[in-house]
């Protein structure tokens, strides 16, 4: 009889209740990270725990997760007698919430194979085959510490993951937002606009493809070389504000923007064609 003490609890009946759950990692197979000697299998594996940690589920259910996963580990120990599985389905409930159950036995299998250290691991063994509690929490503490690198990795990827899956949704939802305001545009509902400067700088495209906008001769040159003049005057005020209020280090930054003239020429010409030929007309 010793070692091998009557299971309090029928484990077979028990274990059919148990309820299925997709185990799947957040990120694709081929998204998840790579971890210093760590397989990447491996890496799947605790992506996929992650999905099904402990505290993911209500207290009936760990119970029925953590018996299930002991009974799996015949081979390291007999099933624990009553008393025992209840203070260990406990402790790991509260002690170790972000692991699964079935990682008791990775664990073990971890620990038989010497990657949480061949020396210490003399001291992590079920003697005469009984499971003992203090022993198994010894092995989860050395796989938790092992596995931080992996969930440390896992949750970087995923943060980036999320960061991308969150632009692509805004990018998404403002390309849907400027396909209703051209259609909008179109139909000559332009909203409030007070001035020029409050035009949209790419209603001249939209103008220019719908071809709403007829040019006189010499027209587009003569635009622009008012726009040009407008855009160094505007930056001369800029300059001679800023030096009016002693920020001298503004002023230098602000002669660093007579390269871009041009391009404010083009937005001021543009604008101002769109509010005066289309907005106003």
């Amino acid at each position: 009889m010793a070692g091998h003490l009557r299971p309090a609890f029928n484990l077979s009946k028990m274990q059919t209740t148990l309820k299925p759950y997709q185990q799947t990692a957040l990120l694709p197979v081929e998204q998840l990270p790579a971890v210093p000697d760590v397989k990447p299998e491996q890496v799947a594996y605790i992506a996929k725990c992650r999905a099904n940690a402990i505290r993911l589920h209500e207290p009936a259910q760990q119970v029925i997760q953590v018996l299930s996963a002991l009974m799996a580990c015949n081979a390291y120990f007999a099933t624990p007698d009553k008393q025992a599985a209840k203070e260990f389905t406990e402790i790991f409930a509260e002690s170790y919430p972000n692991l699964a159950a079935e990682e008791i036995r990775a664990a073990l299998r971890l620990n038989a194979a010497g990657k949480f250290g061949e020396e210490s691991a003399k001291n992590r063994v079920f003697y005469n085959n009984l499971f003992n509690v203090s022993i198994m929490c010894a092995i989860l503490n050395e796989y938790q510490e092992w596995r931080k690198s992996v969930v440390a990795a896992l949750v970087i990827a995923e943060d980036e993951e999320r960061r991308e899956s969150e632009r692509l949704k805004q990018k998404a939802a403002w390309i849907e937002s400027l396909a209703v305001e051209k259609a909008a545009f179109l139909r000559g509902e332009y909203g409030e606009l007070n001035s020029w400067q409050d035009v949209p700088v790419y209603w001249f495209e939209w103008a220019e493809q719908a071809g709403k906008i007829e040019w006189e001769k010499g027209e587009k040159r003569k635009r622009y070389d008012a726009s040009l003049i407008e855009a160094e005057n505007e930056l001369k005020a800029q300059n001679e504000n800023t030096r009016l209020s002693g920020r001298m280090n503004e002023i230098l930054k602000g002669q660093q923007l007579t390269n871009s003239i041009e391009s404010r020429a083009r937005v001021i010409r543009q604008k101002r064609v769109v509010w005066e030929k289309i907005v106003r007309k």
